[in-house]
């Protein structure tokens, strides 16, 4: 035989060995992506009273529907959407640390909440109201409410958004503070106005007003 047709034989059958190497790893891949063992079937959320859970899970589902590049099943348990799960609870109003564990064939969801604990307003429009956190971060939209249930907070200049702190921690400890003193000395807060300079126009029950630095 030639040593030509030698070396022709020789490289198809490499070839022909390494087309068989690589068919049999992706039918290995293919099928051992698809171990039950291994496939998310469940959602579980906890967390969060007021959040809805059937339609976080929902949400999450749906993430979990189809391949990656028609190959790999999203609810692989190795290669899940994590990422994207992630960004979409955290799109979801209330949502505060979010957390993804998975157990088995389940894929638990626990959710923290953020709590009101006062109002930021725009100034020209005080319907316009987003909740705020006890670290002022103002977390959703808050519908009109009327009474005193929250102390309003308004930033001159400023609108008030969602996703954005009305002011920096220790400045809103220390009015949060304030306003709790004076309401223990018979002086309910209505309204806290905060000015470019950092002045402070508190105002009472009654139309009195106080103005700090």
């Amino acid at each position: 035989m030639r040593p030509e047709t030698k070396q022709l034989l020789k490289n198809i059958s490499i070839g022909f060995g390494v087309f068989l190497l690589i068919g049999l790893l992706l039918y290995g891949l293919w099928h051992g992506t698809r171990l039950p063992s291994l496939t998310i079937d469940t959602v579980a959320v906890s967390g969060g009273e007021t959040i809805s859970h059937a339609q976080v899970a929902q949400d999450v589902e749906q993430l979990l529907e189809g391949e990656y590049a028609r190959f790999i099943p999203r609810r692989f348990a190795w290669t899940y959407p994590e990422g994207d799960i992630m960004a979409k609870l955290l799109e979801v109003e209330r949502v505060k640390d979010p957390v993804l564990a998975r157990d088995k064939r389940t894929l638990r969801v626990l959710l923290a909440e953020y709590e009101p604990v006062a109002l930021w307003c725009d100034a020209g429009t005080p319907d316009q109201c987003v909740f705020l956190d006890e670290d002022g971060y103002g977390f959703a939209e808050a519908p009109s409410l009327t009474g005193g249930a929250f102390t309003r907070f308004v930033r001159v200049g400023q609108p008030a958004v969602t996703g954005d702190v009305y002011t920096v921690g220790p400045d809103f400890d220390q009015l949060r503070e304030l306003i709790q003193s004076l309401d223990q000395l018979g002086w309910p807060v209505t309204v806290v106005e905060l000015d470019q300079a950092r002045d402070v126009f508190v105002r009472l029950s009654g139309n009195g007003e106080l103005k700090v630095s």
